[in-house]
């Protein structure tokens, strides 16, 4: 809306005191205009050619500058970073900027993304023989525990045996007794 503001009192404003500055001139030199009809003409015609003018020329260069801009922009939006700006925007550095920009900030989350990724495989491997060696060791309790188990059966069994040759013993020394 800028534009067309722009374009507004550019062809009104400018054409309505272009109107009566020639109209002055031309009263000075030839004494014409002298009515109010003809003062009007000038001035109603002088607006439309300067509204007109730069309507073809400026606010139509400012909307193939503004549609140019808008198709670079909805790419940049998009995620393409490859657009070049358009021959209408030979001077826009700020788009240039902003791409070489993104760019870079594109390529720096990708180069942390990749770390990070790296990252997670590495700690997800050594997860991995963590939970092995945790297996390892779990099995090697299980067998040291039924080791164990089985050890105190054998000296429970031994306790028995001893009680019962303590008892063949007083019963073999009370015989002989």
């Amino acid at each position: 809306m800028g534009n067309r503001k722009f374009l507004y009192t550019f062809g009104l404003g400018g054409g309505v005191l272009s109107g009566i500055l020639v109209g002055a001139l031309m009263h000075l030199l030839t004494s014409h205009p002298t009515g109010l009809r003809e003062w009007a003409a000038l001035v109603v015609s002088c607006a439309i050619c300067f509204t007109s003018g730069g309507y073809l020329t400026w606010f139509q260069w400012a909307a193939r500058r503004h549609r140019a801009r808008s198709v670079v922009v909805a790419a940049l939006a998009q995620g393409d970073l490859t657009t070049s700006s358009p021959e209408v925007f030979t001077g826009q550095v700020e788009f240039r900027r902003l791409v070489l920009s993104l760019r870079r900030a594109l390529f720096q989350v990708q180069r942390v993304t990749g770390n990070v990724f790296r990252t997670c495989r590495e700690v997800g491997d050594q997860a991995r023989a963590l939970l092995e060696a945790a297996r390892r060791q779990g099995a090697a309790v299980d067998r040291s525990l039924g080791s164990v188990s089985a050890m105190g059966q054998s000296l429970q069994s031994a306790g028995k045996r001893v009680g019962q040759l303590e008892t063949f013993a007083q019963d073999t020394t009370g015989a002989l007794c």
